[in-house]
């Protein structure tokens, strides 16, 4: 799973849209940068994903594991 789908999960569990997501950030960020990082047309720098998480009040290491929940593994005997 790229970065940009992570981070477009967990905008949309938190409720924003890109724009809402965009104007939280401080400093802001524009719609098309949001889009852009999500759709995997530019590669987002840390900075900017740790700016993001804090509007989310999420950390950015929820949201690197988004989707790499580890199933339990049977042990036998």
């Amino acid at each position: 799973m790229t970065i940009g789908l992570k981070l477009r999960i967990a905008r949309e569990k938190r409720g924003f849209s890109t724009h809402d997501l965009a104007r939280s950030c401080k400093p802001t960020f524009t719609n098309r940068q949001i889009c852009a990082w999500e759709s995997g047309a530019n590669d987002i720098l840390i900075g900017n994903l740790s700016r993001i998480a804090d509007a989310l009040g999420m950390t950015t290491s929820e949201i690197l594991s988004i989707g790499e929940e580890v199933s339990p593994v049977e042990v036998t005997k």
